[in-house]
């Protein structure tokens, strides 16, 4: 199973991709503002590192 992992509630946003129980690529950002600008583009990057589409 694969999951992609977006988080963005406090002042940190992150996003995973897990697989099999593991992470195989993970990315965060310290931003207290602009999550909706940053997630996408941290989503994307994180599907590409884990060779997914």
């Amino acid at each position: 199973m694969k999951i992609l992992a977006i988080e963005g509630a406090l002042a940190r946003c992150s996003a995973a991709v897990l697989a099999d129980g593991r992470v195989v690529a993970a990315e965060e950002a310290e931003a207290p503002r602009g999550h909706p600008s940053l997630l996408p583009p941290m989503a994307a990057a994180v599907l590409a590192r884990a060779g997914l589409a």
